[in-house]
């Protein structure tokens, strides 16, 4: 944990596809960053953040992780004070879930595949897709509010205990089970 003049350490996930909200979580930092400084965790191609360092800048500290393994992935997460997910659509969502089985506390837009377990206010902060304001507002939230980030990991470890691949599977079966 990241003593009080330390900064906070927001972890992103990257894939330079319109619809995973790339750009939108580059504003977000961006603005949160003016408020309080940061440092941002990218995970995603090296050649992707030369390409937003041109376009966009990159004005905050920040370090780029590439073809990283399951393992060093759940570091970062394990490492980082949130996570920020701005993807406009999924089918699942699996990096919100997998931040909150490590511990982190996760601010996300409504990208309706992570609905299944994502709960606004108790597991997670949500926005709408694209909504720059209110995912900057909520990622300050999380990193100044200690009480909330703590009940957001405590939230976010009780939620991803509920999926597991063991119950995935048999959820699965049973599905299929009742299709025939």
């Amino acid at each position: 944990m990241n003593s009080q003049n330390q900064k906070k350490r927001v972890m992103v996930i990257l894939r330079g596809s319109r619809f995973k909200g790339d750009e939108v979580a580059l504003e977000v930092l961006k603005n949160v960053n003016k408020k309080v400084p940061i440092h941002v965790v990218f995970v995603g191609g090296k050649s992707l953040f030369r390409h937003y360092s041109k376009t966009i800048g990159l004005d905050f500290e920040y370090s780029v992780f590439s073809n990283v393994s399951d393992e060093v992935l759940a570091e970062l997460y394990s490492s980082s004070d949130v996570f920020l997910h701005t993807s406009y659509a999924e089918g699942f969502g699996l990096p919100p879930l997998e931040a909150m089985a490590c511990g982190t506390p996760v601010v996300m837009s409504d990208n309706k595949g992570s609905r299944d377990y994502a709960i606004d206010g108790f597991n997670t902060l949500i926005s709408q897709p694209g909504d720059v304001k209110s995912l900057s507002d909520n990622l300050l939230k999380v990193i100044q509010d200690d009480k909330l980030r703590e009940r957001m990991i405590e939230n976010g470890l009780e939620t991803a205990k509920k999926f597991t691949w063991a119950k995935t599977v048999k959820n699965f079966e049973k599905a299929l089970k009742e299709i025939n």
